[in-house]
């Protein structure tokens, strides 16, 4: 069972991929940011199978039980825009405890999303929340001393 506190929607956004590597098989263009927070007034508990969606005529998260049912919950809907999402190499250095040297190489072999605004690396967090987790499914080790 896990519990959550916020529910996060998406719009699509228009971005460019930096570099060789997985990233750049990804059309030109595509990407996500969050566009915003649902905030629950209260932590829902969510079981396997369990399915969440938003009203948003009413801000309900209504989650669906996989037995049957299912429970309306009341939401503070907050935006979130881009440049809430926007991280430096700085900014992902200290969330990541990784090296400055090691997200360059990243950059550099394509290994991570991201891009350059008037010349300086950004990031955007909802991408890198996404390759983080993506790598600890696929590769919790991930494979190299470059971030040591």
């Amino acid at each position: 069972m896990i519990h959550i506190a916020e529910v996060r929607t998406y719009q699509p956004l228009a971005i460019d991929v930096a570099g060789p590597g997985p990233y750049a098989d990804l059309p030109r263009g595509s990407g996500y940011v969050r566009d915003q927070r649902w905030v629950l007034d209260e932590p829902v508990s969510l079981a396997e199978g369990d399915a969440v969606a938003i009203d948003q005529e009413s801000s309900e998260v209504i989650v669906h039980r996989h037995g049957g049912g299912e429970d309306h919950h009341h939401a503070s809907v907050r935006p979130a825009g881009l440049l809430d999402e926007l991280m430096t190499l700085d900014d992902v250095c200290r969330q990541f405890g990784f090296k400055e040297s090691y997200v360059r190489w990243l950059r550099k072999e394509g290994k991570i999303p991201c891009g350059k605004i008037h010349g300086q690396l950004r990031f955007v967090r909802s991408h890198l929340e996404e390759w983080a987790w993506n790598h600890l499914v696929r590769d919790p080790s991930m494979g190299d001393s470059h971030g040591d």
